[in-house]
């Protein structure tokens, strides 16, 4: 479980990193917000 939870930050700090990219790109905005949104409830979920 802990090495999931290590996994889920990595893959939260390689799309905020696409985030930044993808603020100048605004076609793509919204589909980087739903995916943003994914991870952190699998995030919590692993935590509870």
């Amino acid at each position: 479980m802990g090495n999931v939870k290590v996994q889920k930050r990595k893959v939260q700090f390689r799309i905020r990193k696409k985030n930044r990219k993808k603020i100048r790109d605004k076609g793509h905005e919204k589909k980087k917000k739903r995916v943003f949104t994914d991870t952190e409830k699998e995030v919590t979920i692993n935590t509870e």
